[in-house]
C-alpha cells in the first residue's frame, strides 16, 4: 500500500505538536515498519527544513531531514507537474502541488490534518486517526 503524507502530518511528529502527535507518529510507525510505502512531495523537504530550523536549529534540522529520507520517499516536482498546478487555478497552489504529488506517486491515500484542501482528490483523502482507524491495529 502507497501513503502520501502531506507535510503537516510529519511536522506534527517532529515538532510533537499536540493534539496531533499521537495519530501522526502511528502513521509515521506505520511506514516505518515496512507495513505500508510513504510518499511526500519533494517539495516538503526545503519546508520541513525551514520550520524545523526555526524552531531547534540548522544542526537538528538536517538531523531531522536524513530521518525523514530513510523513511519517505520523495516525490519528484518537474516543470510538467508545476505547470499543472499553475494552470488548474486552484486556491491553495502547494496544496495543488501536494495533490499533483500523491498521484504521482499512485497513493491509495492522501494522510492530512486538513483534508478539506484536498476536496478536488481523485485519490482517497483521511486523516491520521481515520488512517489509524481503518488500517492499523492497536
Amino acid at each position: 500500500m502507497k501513503l502520501f503524507i502531506d507535510t503537516n502530518v510529519i511536522l506534527d511528529v517532529l515538532l510533537h505538536r499536540d493534539p496531533h502527535y499521537e495519530q501522526s507518529v502511528r502513521v509515521w510507525g506505520f511506514v516505518e515498519s515496512e507495513k505500508a510505502q510513504g510518499f511526500l512531495a519533494a517539495v516538503s523537504f526545503p519546508t520541513i527544513y525551514y520550520i524545523v530550523r526555526k524552531a531547534m536549529g540548522a544542526q537538528i534540522a538536517y538531523k531531522v531531514l536524513r530521518a525523514v529520507r530513510d523513511v519517505f520517499h520523495p516525490v519528484v516536482c518537474d516543470e510538467r507537474m508545476i505547470s499543472q498546478a499553475i494552470d488548474t487555478h486552484a486556491d491553495d497552489f502547494e496544496d495543488t502541488v501536494q495533490l499533483l504529488s500523491a498521484a504521482r506517486a499512485g497513493a491509495a491515500f492522501i494522510i492530512t490534518r486538513n483534508p478539506a484542501h484536498f476536496k478536488n482528490s481523485n485519490v482517497t483523502v483521511l486523516s491520521p486517526a481515520e488512517f489509524i482507524a481503518a488500517h492499523a491495529r492497536p
